[in-house]
């Protein structure tokens, strides 16, 4: 699938190939959660679902940074700002800070960007899951950006919704050119 369309297996894309589950997402397409085309280890932007706006760490590289919305790329190349990786439930960015709930496991919780840790198991407040078209956090809480998206809108914590998913808590992993 290289159209840029949704990748979700058995279905067939606009370019009129299957896609078929463990084939490797190509780059401009968006993954699909819970599937075998997940974006694992992959640099992606992460997308507000049904907007042009993607998660932008503003080159914050340090604990407790700013984490906002941005407009996207329309090349299809992330900006460096907004290119992150999704894997070991993590995600971060390419100097090592990772999007960081705090434990702020409460409506309007605080994300900002925290270090990794460099032993590879990801700290709680650091562990991410990517499902049903929300990133949460395992704890019923999940990654919101407000329905207002913008240059430096905010993105915070939400309470997941049980059933159909508020549009604020949907997310696209695009994944990178």
């Amino acid at each position: 699938n290289t159209s840029g369309t949704t990748n979700t297996p058995g279905t067939t894309n606009t370019s009129g190939t299957t896609n078929t589950p463990g084939t490797p997402n190509t780059p401009g397409t968006t993954s699909t959660p819970g599937t075998t085309n997940t974006p694992d280890g992959k640099t992606v932007s992460i997308q507000a679902k049904n907007t042009s706006y993607c998660l932008d760490h503003g080159g914050f590289h340090k604990n407790g940074g700013k984490v906002h919305m941005w407009k996207c790329d329309p090349s299809g190349t992330p900006h460096a700002n907004r290119k992150w990786k999704y894997e070991n439930g993590t995600i971060h960015d390419e100097k090592g800070y990772c999007l960081d709930h705090g434990s702020h496991h409460k409506d309007g919780g605080k994300v900002h960007t925290w270090k990794c840790d460099p032993s590879g198991t990801p700290h709680a407040n650091r562990k991410w899951k990517y499902e049903n078209e929300t990133i949460h956090d395992g704890k019923g809480y999940c990654l919101d950006h407000g329905g207002n998206p913008k240059d430096g809108g905010k993105v915070h914590m939400w309470k997941c919704d049980s059933g159909t998913v508020h549009h604020n808590r949907k997310w696209s992993m695009v994944i990178g050119k």
